[in-house]
């Protein structure tokens, strides 16, 4: 037989759990920002590679948009 559970060996589990519950999450939540940063990052070159184009082409906003929806 194994040994006995006690109430303090249950609450030691129980506040391991609950601090390894609180680290992950804080590390999820960095990696969280860090993703939205890079997402952000990425729209903003997207964008301005659409500018670009735009400039070169001398193509107004309207035509480009009625393009995109086609």
């Amino acid at each position: 037989m194994g040994r006995p559970v006690t109430q303090l060996g249950v609450e030691t589990k129980v506040k391991k759990a609950r601090e390894k519950v609180v680290r992950c999450k804080a590390l999820y939540d960095a990696a969280l920002k860090e993703l939205d940063e890079a997402l952000t990052e990425q729209d903003k070159f997207t964008s301005d590679r659409i500018l670009q184009a735009m400039k070169k082409k001398g193509k107004p906003l309207e035509e480009v948009l009625r393009l995109i929806n086609l």
